[in-house]
């Protein structure tokens, strides 16, 4: 089966042929055949590999630095204990009476203990990733939970 080569085509095969009589032979095959050399693969491997790592780790440490608040008043986590996630395994309504300031976001609390446990490690029972949806963040975008 033969076809003709369009106007276009003639001149890039023509073109490839005169580059290719100053080559040696490897060479001029592997541009033919449009192959990369064993030297090449690893390096584009590892080069998008740490491409990947530095997005990753940028975006984490962009979303640490934003906190998911309601409005103007601030309130992080919709009003929920964020300690009672921890200690009662469970969702339970704070008390606007009973706050605590992190990051700049209001913190509610159902009691005055969980009050003093936030304030003695207030990262350990902080939202991870600002309260934001991880999976959001780990794709460079911020989703509200």
């Amino acid at each position: 089966m033969s076809f003709r080569l369009s106007g276009l085509g003639r001149f890039i095969s023509k073109i490839r042929g005169k580059m290719s009589l100053n080559l040696e032979p490897e060479e001029r095959q592997r541009i033919h055949h449009n192959k990369k050399t064993p030297k090449e693969k690893p390096r584009m491997k590892n080069t998008i590999k740490s491409i990947a790592a530095l997005l990753l780790f940028s975006v984490s440490a962009y979303a640490g630095d934003l906190v998911n608040v309601s409005g103007a008043s601030k309130i992080a986590v919709g009003g929920y204990d964020t300690v009672a996630f921890f200690t009662e395994s469970k969702p339970v309504n704070g008390s606007p009476a009973i706050t605590a300031e992190y990051q700049g976001a209001t913190y509610f609390f159902a009691t005055e203990d969980h009050k003093k446990l936030f304030a003695a490690a207030p990262a350990k029972y902080a939202p991870q990733c600002g309260g934001y949806c991880a999976f959001g963040v780990s794709v460079g975008a911020l989703f509200p939970v």
